[in-house]
């Protein structure tokens, strides 16, 4: 996994860790804080239809 914020991009071995391997959606959900909101969504992907990616959590 390559992940970047607008600087060095840095590789991640998700495989190195079995929890996050077990998981990886949850981590990247985590990781972000969430998914796009329905509102993101048709500003940044106007041209599909919106769909929940990450699932609510505790």
């Amino acid at each position: 996994m390559i992940t970047t914020s607008a600087g060095p991009a840095h590789v991640v071995d998700p495989g190195a860790c079995s929890g996050t391997a077990a998981d990886t959606l949850g981590m990247v959900c985590r990781a972000a804080g969430g998914g796009l909101t329905r509102g993101e969504w048709e500003e940044q992907v106007p041209e599909a239809e919106f769909v929940e990616r990450c699932p609510a959590g505790p």
